[in-house]
């Protein structure tokens, strides 16, 4: 009978990693592309590239009056204008990815909302504009105003 010599590692050596190859792909068979398509990369990026338009409602609009002439009032024109330019520019992420925002469907249907601080920003995404319902300090009974009819368009 004829034994075969086994080499060992000896200590210190290291094995091999068994199943592991070199440039391997675990997608087994599909493309190393990834599970997207070449059509669904093009429409994602159509969509990215084209912003949403922005509409504020009448209520939004005096909403944002009320806060300029409440900090004017307490501090400055300047900082309620500083101020105003801030909140202003949390508009334009929304512009190009609308659902960013928390649900508030408790409030109205597709409502949701961001915050800057101490303010929420209520908006609904449509389907080629985003519209600015509201925008309330953070200490106002939302849940009030919405039932008596606040985040109407």
């Amino acid at each position: 009978m004829l034994i075969a010599a086994i080499n060992l590692p000896t200590s210190g050596a290291r094995r091999p990693q068994i199943g592991h190859r070199q440039g391997s792909c675990r997608c087994r068979g599909r493309s190393r592309q990834g599970f997207r398509y070449e059509e669904d990369r093009r429409a994602r990026e159509e969509a990215i590239s084209d912003p949403l338009i922005l509409r504020l409602t009448n209520t939004a609009e005096g909403d944002l009056a009320e806060i300029w002439a409440y900090i004017a009032a307490e501090a400055s024109e300047s900082i309620a204008t500083r101020f105003l330019e801030a909140v202003e520019a949390k508009f334009n992420p929304l512009l190009y990815s609308p659902l960013i925002g928390s649900r508030r469907d408790q409030f109205g249907p597709g409502l949701r909302v961001i915050f800057h601080t101490p303010y929420a920003i209520y908006y609904l995404p449509a389907n080629r504009e985003l519209v600015i319902v509201r925008v309330l300090h953070g200490a106002r009974d939302a849940a009030a105003i919405a039932d008596q009819g606040g985040f109407k368009q």
